[in-house]
């Protein structure tokens, strides 16, 4: 008896739980739909595909996340909703006035925290997690390792990695024993590696500097070495480092003292390189890669420009005076960019203005958005 009654209680406390959890979910819903303003309601766009994860199994199924996105926009324009969690709406546009809007008034239209949260985890308290007076410090320290000084003194790092990186496959292609002539590379992992080598961080396992253990005591190795390095050729002669990381560095040092990136946000930044970094460089690269491929008269007009220059280690000023090459990398930028969706949420009651207006469900121009 005493067995059984267990077995009765246990199934009615599981029934509870999930009578509870449903409740949860319900309330959720109900007040995820009455937080969206009633204007959004009438915007066109895609049926839910999920009650539970709205369109998010559409998006991720394609293959590239842009495929999706782009099938809508041809359907419904350049603004629309889609359907997100728990029967909550979201707000989809590329209306170029109305993303200006947006980006450009960060404290009305914050990050996520649900993301910002995600990537604090993995990165720290940099950049990409910053808000408000805090981001725009960061930024101004973190500019000039990015201004056409700092550029162009990690070119010839650059170049030299590029090399490598040619010497590399030339040698499988040699080694080939296929009797062809070529030989098919998986080229992500190869140009993961090159994107670390680039930035600063030579060689080893691309997976294991994922974790954010490893991350942080990397990480706390280069502002340890770099700071000897300042105090050993005092800050006037710097740290004159051929790498993005000791450009960050010594970007950071030059600031006025009260100014400067603490070592844990400086950390953050680095790791935020190490992480996010070289991925997205990686990604980019292929996504190139597979697209001038797919395109041999494009491909074969960039090969004549490139054959053209005069040696293999061009400066930066030199490779921005190739006119095809930049268009190129700006269209591969454009179609398929290394973060394809920024997700904003509105602080307060506002109106967002459209380029582009678009009809909503009941037939009527929109020019803004509620």
């Amino acid at each position: 008896m005493s067995w059984m009654g267990s077995i009765d209680n246990n199934v009615m406390a599981a029934l509870g739980l999930a009578l509870l959890g449903s409740i949860y979910i319900m309330i959720k819903a109900v007040g995820a739909y009455l937080a969206t303003p009633s204007a959004i309601h009438t915007l066109p766009g895609p049926k839910s595909s999920s009650w539970l994860s709205g369109n998010s199994e559409t998006i991720r199924t394609p293959y590239h996340p842009n495929a999706t996105f782009e099938s809508w926009i041809r359907e419904y324009g350049t603004t629309f909703t889609t359907h997100g969690f728990f029967g909550s709406k979201e707000v989809f546009t590329s209306d170029t006035q109305a993303m200006a809007f947006v980006l450009n008034q960060p404290l009305d239209f914050p990050k996520q925290k649900v993301i910002t949260n995600l990537l604090r985890t993995l990165t720290g308290e940099g950049l990409v997690v910053a808000e408000g007076l805090e981001h725009k410090r960061q930024r101004k320290i973190l500019n000039p390792a990015f201004g056409v000084a700092g550029m162009r003194d990690v070119m010839p790092m650059i170049m030299d990695v590029a090399h490598e990186l040619r010497d590399a496959w030339k040698k499988e292609l040699s080694e080939s024993n296929s009797g062809s002539g070529w030989e098919e590379i998986d080229v992500l992992p190869w140009l993961s590696n090159t994107a670390l080598d680039m930035i600063g961080l030579a060689g080893g396992n691309v997976t294991a500097k994922r974790s954010r253990a490893v991350l942080d005591r990397v990480g706390s190795q280069i502002v340890m070495e770099k700071k000897s390095e300042a105090k050993l050729l005092g800050e006037d002669e710097l740290i004159r480092s051929k790498d993005l990381l000791g450009i960050l560095v010594r970007a950071n040092l030059q600031e006025n003292a009260a100014e400067r990136l603490d070592d844990k946000t400086l950390l953050a930044e680095i790791s935020t390189f190490l992480f996010a970094g070289h991925e997205t460089t990686a990604l980019t690269m292929t996504w190139a890669l597979e697209s001038i491929a797919k395109a041999p008269s494009i491909q074969s007009k960039l090969r004549d420009e490139a054959l053209g220059f005069p040696n293999d280690s061009p400066s930066m000023e030199e490779l921005n005076a190739l006119p095809y090459l930049n268009s190129v990398v700006k269209e591969i930028l454009r179609l398929k960019p290394p973060a394809t969706i920024l997700k904003r949420k509105a602080s307060l009651d506002t109106i967002i203005p459209l380029a582009q207006s678009t009809v909503d469900k009941n037939g009527n121009l929109v020019h803004k958005i509620l």
